[in-house]
């Protein structure tokens, strides 16, 4: 019935988003959402354009905080809309004082309303100061209650959330098919009638995966309700779930068909309750299944109160008349907080009939609790823990106790149970014991009518062992055969045998033979039935690891094709579960002994079947619809595996998804799979303990790439594609040619925030060996306010042609709207080419240390055996403190004492010196940041250092996502030193204070030594003062009596300062001469204006160090709870790491909640490589292909083979390193030449003709 209102719901919300809906801003409406305004009214006047408008209509409530101020009616009479949905993105609250809406029945109302849906918001009834109030024995109101829906029809709450009201905070009332889903209800414990969800006089009510927290009744079923159905609800702290209060009235509706399924109850009063006042009452509950109860820490988990009367009032000494029957409690377990787990109350005038107990295991503090029970009858099946004494009609269940199998129900007969408790059986026709508040007996035996044997009631059962007397044995015309002799098997009717060994046994006709030592209880047992396929597949699995073999599923058989219904899969009839040794080895085809007829050579290998018929078969039940254990072979031809060495069965060699995450993270940290085993087995305590072999860690990484391969490039476009929709600033560009992904271009919000700030001066640089396409890696690299590397935006290249740089250089122009400063790179023409054409405002630089890097190879002979010469260039080359003029003067005239006016390389890159130059770019803002490629290098060693050659695109920008948050997370480790640590300081200098309130702690250090040396500079002279501004020479006196002068001219009107050194200029921070001035002068605060903000703490925003632009780990809400749970089980597993009886204690305990969530999740979640994939990385699974991985890619210096690649001076001389040197004939030096190759040709300049082209790729 439930299942039929949900889908008529379901069609009916299709059919109303099928129509235009108009939208109602309650802004546009006078609406604001400062939590001050009243916006009663506004919401008045959406609700009524809302019913008036023909078609749906959406009343939207953007975030922000609404006052309504007074009780809120919304009418549904007279509306002619089809459908109204209130889409709350914000809080509706009421006013603080409880008065405002404290005397009104309900805060906000919906009164005969129809197709109405209310999605997501919170209310807040603001309830704490009336239950203060209550609590305090005032006169109080008596509260409202938060959302009451009165006489209403098709109601949708979804994600609602409800806090603090001051008595319920959801009522239904005379309402008809309703849905509430996912909706959280917050109130402390101790807030009085502050139920949940309450249900009056309501049928086809809903309500499912919802949290409850109160200080009453979670959920309340009231009278007159019917078709209730309740599912995955947590509730605690509260009082569980009632039905009731029934009974108050005579003429009083009853309760009928409720289900209450898979919830949660955590320390609350009661669980699973039903409540009847103690009144004469003509009401009735009926037909209720209460099923998949987990219960933590409750007073009373399952409770029927069949004579409420709080505080002995109002009860005229009456007994309740509410009839109570058909109530089912099953797969009920968990831990009571009181020593009565189980307690039946019923009345003594209406008692309870046809109860139902079915696998309920209750325990009080880890011992055995005890159940009371009063006028109750019923029947219970399976593990019963504790026992409930009831009657049992004498249709189903006989009792045996202490050898009376006999007990006339007619009769007052007094009953000793065997833990010598009396039990008097009243001479009534309804055959009913009064078993008030006793304790169980320890075995109560238990005798069906169908079986001659006996079982203890509470002793688990692990199976149920129902027969039927018409079940069909044949299938498909095929009778099944129960007892088949495999040729190389085992024939289990040969049970008369000798014993040999422990388990190993031998057969009349001499077939050894061995059967496992198994517990009985964990058997298969002939005849069980199973309402899944997977509950039997996974007892024999169980069994099987616990006999010592691994199993294998075997033969399938499904249900006729022309029965198939549309849409559903065919039903699978018969299943076989076999030994994994089942089977014989195929035949050999050629003779072993003809040496010409063997045609190929096989490997060798090792024969794991020896036609084992250890197995179990399962059929269905089509009359019952139950799978039945229909045979079960328990003998083998094969030796068990030891229990030494279990771990390498099967089951035991599977990997854990913990194992899997492992595996895959460390992959990411370019740890392959056999050192991720190695660091297993440590981590583990040995090799036995780990879950998996080598083996199986390296398939699981075969068998992730192999999935990734075909669908890698679709899955790197739409992960970035689903970055660039749903977070913020975050853009992205590809180039796509014939189906192949060609090229990629990316920025986040924290590295386009990173480029305002300190985008002056940048630095990019080609990388390879990243991916297994070969495509080039180019990060955009800068300098942040710790002197640290930070990316600006990278991209993926399919070739280094000037149309791909020019292409990546737009998508930056477009990704930052502005050029930078500075442009720093190698000799690359094709990059050259590009930054002229889009960097057009922007300073080129060209990397000198590369420039300087080929010296010795462009400078031959006796001339590169003159160290003077190389150490002149170099200091020459490398001063950033002489002028452009000076430095061409200085060079000429070192050539001119060298000889070498013409050598030719040293003309080109002195005909380009105001490329590389540091003399040439003194001008130039931040032009000391970098003058060469190193930062940009580094960085690309920094990202190589997770990804390599091997992996995947998807691998890649994994492993981008780790490096880029790793260096984010440095960033922040800075950030906080910075806001959280106070330097020492070594002058006496107020600048020096000063700098440390503003500098980060990096850049003040620098500050730091500047100052410290400009005690060291004294005045030269008097300043010189032209038109009011002073010029100033200051020097370090040195002991060789020399000075180093620099001039300052100090504006003393707005102080201003410039120093010939020109550092502020290059650097962004004064230099010791200023501040020397500055000393001088007596001023104790640095000027604003030589505060560069780009150096300045807290220069990036706040927001850039939020969780939410981190890429680097799993932000899911599972993954939080995976390692909070982790993290609790392992502090506690610390704390007691010395106290063996309370790790044992522990162990216990943890055991209970795994069996538990084992028998609430029998099986695993799914192993297919998609959703692994999904679960590990967050990312889906492409629904189509349109794009394909690069292929062709070759980059600059690759040749066909490794002897025609270009090789740089470097790699040369490590492999001469590898060889003798030896003596050569010309020269007469131990070198790694002879004299055919020898380079001494006297003082004969040697003139290279070779090209000048970037020798470092």
């Amino acid at each position: 019935m439930v299942i039929k209102h949900i889908l008529v719901l379901l069609f009916l919300t299709f059919r109303l988003s099928s129509s235009a809906k108009v939208t109602y801003n309650v802004l546009n409406f006078g609406a604001k959402s400062d939590g001050r305004s009243d916006t009663k009214n506004a919401f008045l006047k959406a609700w009524n354009l809302s019913c008036s408008s023909t078609s749906p209509a959406i009343i939207y409530v953007p975030a922000g905080r609404y006052l309504i101020a007074s009780a809120l009616t919304f009418s549904g009479q007279g509306c002619k809309s089809k459908g109204i949905t209130f889409n709350i993105g914000g809080t509706l609250v009421a006013p603080s004082s409880y008065n405002a809406i404290g005397k009104a029945q309900v805060w906000i109302k919906l009164y005969r309303v129809n197709h109405v849906t209310i999605s997501g918001g919170t209310l807040d009834a603001q309830g704490s100061s009336l239950w203060a109030c209550k609590s305090s024995g005032k006169t109080c109101p008596q509260g409202s209650t938060t959302l009451g829906i009165y006489h209403s029809s098709n109601i949708v709450i979804s994600k609602l959330r409800s806090v603090n009201s001051q008595m319920f905070h959801i009522l239904l009332y005379g309402c008809t098919n309703a849905i509430l889903k996912g909706v959280s209800i917050v109130a402390p414990g101790l807030s009085p009638n502050t139920d949940g969800i309450h249900l009056a006089l309501s049928t086809g009510i809903t309500i499912l995966n919802s949290k409850i927290s109160t200080g009453d009744d979670c959920i309340s079923i009231g009278p007159g309700t019917s078709n209730v159905w309740i599912e995955k609800v947590v509730c605690g702290p509260g009082h569980g779930i009632s039905i009731g209060s029934l009974g108050w009235t005579l003429e009083e509706p009853g309760v009928q068909n409720v289900t209450v399924k898979t919830t949660t109850f955590i320390g609350t009063q009661n669980g699973l309750r039903i409540k009847t006042w103690e009144r004469s009452s003509n009401g009735f509950v009926k037909d209720v299944l209460f099923k998949e109860a987990t219960m933590v820490n409750v007073k009373f988990p399952i409770i029927i109160d069949g004579n409420y009367c709080p505080n002995n009032g109002n009860c005229p000494s009456q007994v309740s008349g509410v009839k109570i029957s058909n109530v089912v409690y099953e797969d009920v377990h968990g831990t009571s907080a009181t020593s009565v787990a189980v307690k039946f109350d019923c009345s003594k005038g209406s008692p309870c009939s046809g109860i139902v107990l079915k696998n309920v295991n209750l325990n009080f503090r880890g011992q055995l609790a005890v159940s009371s029970c009063s006028y109750a009858a019923g029947t219970a099946f399976g593990l019963l823990q504790p026992t409930s004494y009831m009657v049992y009609p004498k249709s189903y269940v006989k009792f045996a106790i202490q050898g009376r199998n006999n007990m006339s129900p007619t009769s007052s007969t007094s009953v000793v149970a065997s833990n010598s408790v009396i039990v008097d059986a009243p001479s009534s026709d309804t055959s009913l014991f009064d078993v008030s508040r006793v304790n169980v007996p320890s075995s109560v035996i238990v005798d069906a009518p169908s079986t001659d044997d006996a079982r203890s009631v509470d002793m688990p059962l692990l199976l149920s062992t129902v027969t039927s007397a018409n079940e069909e044995e044949v299938f498909d015309g095929e009778e099944v055969h129960e007892h088949e002799v495999n040729e190389q098997g085992v024939d289990e009717q040969e049970v008369h045998e000798a014993v040999v060994s422990v388990n190993t046994f031998m057969s009349p006709k001499g077939t050894k033979y061995f059967i496992p030592e198994v517990e009985p209880q964990f058997k298969p047992v002939l005849g069980s039935l199973f309402e899944n396929l997977d509950d039997a597949v996974n007892l024999y699995r169980s069994y099987a690891e616990l006999a010592g073999f691994d199993t294998r599923l075997s033969t399938v058989k499904k249900e006729d094709k022309r029965k198939k219904e549309a849409g559903k899969d065919l039903k699978i009839t018969h299943r076989y579960v076999l030994c994994t040794r089942a089977g014989n080895p195929s035949c050999e085809k050629d003779d072993p002994l003809d040496v010409t007829s063997i045609t190929n050579i096989p490997r060798s290998t090792n024969i794991k079947v020896t036609g084992c018929t250890a197995r179990i078969r399962v059929k269905l039940l089509k009359t019952c619809n139950l799978y039945k254990l229909y045979e079960f072979r328990e003998a083998h031809n094969h030796p068990l595996v030891s229990s030494d060495n279990m771990d390498f069965m099967r089951k035991r060699r599977q990997l854990s998804f913990h194992a899997k995450e492992f595996i895959h993270k460390l992959s990411l940290a370019r740890v392959g799979p056999n050192v991720a085993y190695r660091v297993q087995s440590a981590l583990q305590g040995g090799s036995h303990n780990v879950k998996g072999t080598k083996t199986e860690f390296k398939n699981f990484n075969r068998d992730l790439r192999s999935f990734i391969l075909p669908k890698d490039a679709q899955m790197v476009k739409d992960m970035m594609e689903e970055r660039s929709k749903n977070l913020e600033n975050f853009y992205f560009e590809c180039i796509e040619s014939d189906g192949e992904l060609k090229s990629l271009f990316w920025a986040d919000n924290v590295s386009r925030c990173n480029y305002q700030v300190f985008g002056d001066v940048m630095a990019f640089d080609a990388t390879y060996d990243t991916n297994m396409y070969g495509m080039i890696f180019v990060p955009f690299t800068g300098v942040d306010h710790h002197k640290k590397c930070v990316t600006f935006a990278s991209a993926l290249l399919y070739d280094e042609t000037t149309e791909s740089f020019t292409w990546m250089l737009e998508c930056f122009l477009k990704a930052h709207g502005t050029q930078p400063k500075l442009v720093l790179t190698d000799q690359d023409p094709a990059m050259r080419q590009a930054i002229l054409k889009v960097f057009n405002e922007s300073e080129h630089r060209l990397c000198m240390w590369h420039i300087m890097y080929k010296l010795p190879h462009k400078i031959k002979g006796d001339i590169l055996q003159n160290t003077n010469l190389r150490k002149r260039i170099h200091k020459l080359v490398w001063n950033k403190y002489i002028t452009s003029s000076e430095f061409e003067e200085k060079w000429n005239l070192l050539m001119a004492d060298c000889k070498l006016e013409n050598h030719k390389w040293l003309r080109k890159v002195f005909a380009i010196r105001n490329e590389w130059v540091p003399a040439f770019f003194r001008d130039k803002p931040m032009s000391w940041l970098m003058r060469t490629t190193s930062r940009s290098e580094s960085s690309n060693a920094y990202f190589k250092i997770n990804s390599s050659s091997t992996n995947t695109l998807v691998q890649f920008m994994l492993c981008f996502d780790m490096a880029i948050d790793r260096q984010r997370h440095e960033q922040r480790v800075l950030e906080f030193a910075t806001d959280t640590t106070t330097p020492v300081l070594t002058t006496r200098l107020e600048l020096e204070k000063h700098a440390a309130l503003v500098y980060t702690r990096n850049i003040f250090n620098q500050v730091q030594r500047e100052m410290s040396l400009c005690v060291a500079y004294i005045m030269i002279g008097i300043p010189q003062l032209v038109d009011g501004v002073e010029h100033i020479l200051v020097s370090q006196f040195k002991r060789s009596k020399k000075y180093f002068e620099c001039k300052v001219i100090y504006n003393p009107t707005d102080c201003s300062l410039t120093c010939s050194c020109m550092a502020f200029n290059c650097i962004g921070l004064l230099c010791r001469h200023m501040y020397a001035v500055l000393r001088m002068k007596d001023i104790t605060l640095i000027p604003e204006k030589y505060i560069c903000p780009r150096w300045k703490k807290n220069a990036l925003p706040k927001k850039v160090f939020s969780l939410e632009f981190r890429y680097g780990f799993d932000n899911s809400e599972s993954f939080k709870l995976r390692k909070e749970a982790l993290e609790i089980v392992q502090d506690c597993s610390d704390r007691i790491r010395s106290n063996p009886e309370k790790l044992a204690q522990l162990v216990e305990q943890l055991t209970v909640i795994k069996s538990k969530i084992f028998e609430e999740f029998p099986s695993e979640p799914s192993s297919k490589a998609g959703d692994v994939f999904k679960d590990l990385t967050s990312l889906k699974e492409p629904e189509h292909m349109s794009t394909g991985p690069p292929s062709g890619i070759k980059t600059k210096g690759s040749g066909t083979s490794k002897s025609r690649r270009l090789i740089g001076l470097r790699e040369k001389g490590k492999l001469k390193a590898k060889r003798k040197k030896r003596r050569c004939k010309k020269c007469g030096k131990l070198a790694y030449h002879d004299s055919r190759n020898c380079t001494y040709k006297g003082n004969k300049e040697d003139e290279s003709d070779e090209d000048d082209e970037d020798d470092e790729r």
